[in-house]
């Protein structure tokens, strides 16, 4: 007789809690939460950076020997008072300012062959402060005149009302 008394209360209980099942705990649309989380991602273990990039920028000053550029390949090919190293460091041979400088491909001065129109120098020039700071002005000076004949150029307008960009 308990067997059928509990038999008969579990399903009794059981037939109260279907409607509750029924319902639906999150709403439309939406994902219930995983019971297992995914594996994070975490350091990166397998090797150690390279630290490649530019070290030394352009109109700043760097000792002999001073590592300029550390790079794979030769984006970046030594210009005057500057040297590579056999894993294509890029490195200053005297103390001065260095200077980027991008070259256009000419058939009598240069040839690179598959490397695309122009080439990326890095000079090393050894002056005081004083010395890099007119070199700079003058060459600022020659791309204002360069750039003196050229049309002026308005901002440019977008929608419906003109606002600038």
């Amino acid at each position: 007789m308990l067997a059928t008394l509990r038999g008969g209360l579990f399903s009794a209980l059981r037939a109260a809690s279907a409607p509750l099942r029924a319902l639906p705990l999150a709403p439309p649309g939406s994902r219930p939460m995983a019971t297992k989380k995914s594996g994070g991602t975490g350091v990166s273990r397998s090797h150690t950076p390279k630290y490649l990039g530019v070290k030394v920028f352009g109109e700043q000053l760097v000792k002999p020997g001073g590592i300029i550029v550390r790079q794979r390949g030769q984006k970046f090919v030594p210009g005057e008072n500057t040297a590579m190293g056999r894993d294509h460091t890029i490195f200053a041979r005297v103390a001065g300012y260095v200077e980027f400088k991008r070259v256009e491909w000419c058939h009598k001065a240069y040839y690179y062959a598959h490397r695309g129109r122009a080439r990326h120098f890095i000079n090393v020039w050894p002056e005081s402060a004083e010395e890099n700071r007119a070199r700079v002005r003058a060459r600022q000076e020659r791309r204002r005149a360069r750039r003196a004949h050229l049309p002026i150029q308005l901002p440019k307008l977008r929608g419906q009302w003109g606002e600038k960009l």
